[in-house]
């Protein structure tokens, strides 16, 4: 997730208390469902500001966020735009320098953990706005 360091344990807590059978993550229009239903929740329930510019066509959520599963690597962006991506994706400021690290690691590296660690060590080295520590999780995937 990028945006604010507040909404870290906003979003932790408030998929945390949301029924399961609300949280779906497994398409394009499964996350943004999920999404539109957490939007009016976070600002009811966690006092989200959504203001921006008038002009803006939506609330925006002011936040961006990368989902990867079993199902593809989605980018959820403010106003609850979602797009897919094939091998890998980032967020923040720092995404441009860890795209260019993970684009050249690609198909070197033995582990998608290794791909995700360049473009971490990119962003946070060469963007002032990017800082570690980062915490990376390893999902074992299920057999088909």
């Amino acid at each position: 997730m990028a945006g604010t360091v507040a909404h870290f344990p906003v979003l932790r807590k408030a998929i945390g208390s949301m029924p399961r059978e609300i949280l779906k993550l497994g398409s394009r229009d499964e996350v943004f469902d999920t999404f539109t239903k957490l939007h009016p929740y976070l600002k009811e329930n966690f006092f989200l500001q959504t203001k921006e510019e008038d002009s803006d066509p939506y609330e925006s959520s002011q936040f961006s966020v990368v989902i990867a599963n079993a199902t593809g690597i989605y980018g959820l962006y403010s106003y609850r735009e979602v797009f897919e991506f094939k091998e890998f994706w980032g967020i923040g400021s720092g995404r441009s320098f860890a795209l260019g690290a993970m684009h050249a690691l690609f198909g070197k590296a033995k582990t998608a953990r290794e791909v995700a660690e360049a473009g971490i060590a990119a962003g946070c080295e060469f963007d002032r706005n990017s800082a570690a520590p980062a915490d990376i999780f390893t999902i074992k995937m299920k057999e088909k």
